[in-house]
């Protein structure tokens, strides 16, 4: 039987292709909208979270007295200090990414560069492809430097144990060559230099110039620790009153210290999503109870050769299905077109990667899209008797169907106008902030 619905399936997509274009360009254009804006979503939430201990990694924050201000800078001497001082913590290490000038004979690039502890590389997961990863960044004067910045100062050369002169000051040693930063890190660099070669005033408890990063032995032990460090500051610097506490590393991104942050936006999305995608269900909906009438003929017959009203329903259901499934295909098309685009919009790195939790992932979203889509159709379309089909008088006994109808019109509108006056007000607004930028 599922063989003959098929076959009927696709005889009336072929026989019927306008129809079919448009019901499947429909599902298609919502799909390909949905996997876009959720691979965006996926994107935000992988920050940090390649770190094999991102779990038991924790940024020190701070909040003043009264508690309306909270920040992460801390001073250069707060790493070493919480290490020594807190079993607990077995890694601490500083990190302040800034922009510094690093040469190689006769070539000179500017970069992106830190001070770090000799712990930040047993921390994090950037991986070592030349060197030693727990003692690079012990000796004074020895750097750490990626690979792209290695390529650029000595080509395709070993360039551990060269020299490298840093902003125009002494010469450092490459005693390590990481892989380049992976686009979903909030840590950025080209290099790191040990602690112990910053200047003498980043060593004290008087500036706050640098952040800390810590590494617990167990992630339950973070209330704990949260206790224990609170009053560490006040120790050195009473008069700035400032409280500590640990701040899970992998939710900087997305969370604002002090309120909000990204994860607003993905919420937003989120939901956008969603909606575009029922939108479009609703859209297949509405496109196959208005071809009631063409349909009369079918159920007619089918319904007097004795057919199931779960069969008719069965039937209604594994076309919503085909369709959706040739969406899906049309979609995915769309969405390689589309992603370098929205790539160079947003300045991001989107891709689809075909393993099998993206595919299993895909084959939910259609079969959902597909059920959801033809779930009305097949429950109004079976519901039509024989005499209703001869005597027209199913038009009048179904108003609550036509009532249902009305409403999915309705809000299918109501929300594209909703979609397109936001789009229409975030341009305008986009157009008057470079207006003013450059007037």
């Amino acid at each position: 039987m599922i063989k003959s619905f098929f076959k009927i399936t696709l005889r009336r997509i072929i026989n019927h292709p306008t129809y079919s274009i448009i019901n499947i360009l429909g599902l298609a254009i919502g799909l390909t909208c949905f996997i876009v804006i959720m691979l965006w979503v996926k994107n935000e939430n992988s920050y940090d979270k390649f770190h094999k201990n991102a779990d038991r990694l924790f940024q020190v924050a701070f909040t003043n007295e009264t508690g309306d201000y909270h920040g992460y800078y801390q001073t250069g001497t707060m790493a070493g200090y919480l290490k020594q001082n807190f079993p607990e913590i077995i890694h601490s290490t500083s990190f302040n990414g800034s922009q510094c000038k690093v040469a190689a004979g006769n070539k000179g690039f500017y970069c992106i560069g830190s001070y770090a502890d000799s712990s930040f590389l047993k921390m994090f997961t950037f991986p070592v492809i030349f060197g030693d990863a727990t003692t690079s960044l012990i000796k004074p004067h020895s750097v750490v430097i990626t690979k792209s910045l290695s390529m650029k100062l000595f080509g395709n050369e070993n360039s551990i144990g060269k020299l490298v002169k840093i902003n125009e000051g002494s010469d450092y040693s490459v005693t390590a060559v990481i892989k380049d930063i992976p686009a979903n890190s909030q840590m950025k660099f080209d290099l790191l230099m040990p602690i112990c070669d910053a200047q003498g005033w980043m060593k004290t408890w008087n500036s706050k110039w640098t952040q800390t990063y810590v590494m617990l032995q167990n992630k339950s032990q973070f209330k704990d620790v949260n206790q224990k460090i609170s009053g560490v500051m006040n120790l050195f610097q009473p008069s700035w009153k400032n409280t500590l506490y640990l701040a899970p590393f992998t939710n900087r991104h997305l969370l604002d210290i002090n309120g909000g942050g990204l994860i607003t936006y993905v919420w937003i999305f989120s939901g956008m999503a969603l909606i575009i995608l029922l939108l479009a269900c609703i859209n297949f909906m509405n496109l196959s109870t208005s071809r009631t009438e063409l349909r009369h003929k079918e159920i007619f017959i089918k319904k007097i050769a004795g057919l199931k009203r779960s069969h008719l329903s069965a039937q209604f259901l594994l076309e919503a299905l085909l369709i959706a499934s040739i969406s899906l295909f049309v979609s995915l098309v769309l969405a390689k077109v589309s992603i370098p685009l929205v790539n160079n919009l947003l300045n991001t790195n989107l891709s689809i990667e075909l393993n099998v939790t993206t595919i299993l992932t895909l084959l939910l979203i259609t079969l959902l899209t597909g059920l959801i889509a033809g779930s009305y159709p097949a429950f109004y379309l079976s519901t039509i008797m024989p005499k209703q089909i001869l005597l027209k008088t199913h038009q009048k006994s179904g108003i609550k169907n036509v009532n249902f109808k009305n409403a999915l019109v309705v809000f299918q509108f109501t929300m594209s106008v909703f979609f397109i006056s936001c789009t229409l007000l975030v341009a305008n607004q986009i157009r008057f902030c470079n207006q003013k930028i450059w007037a």
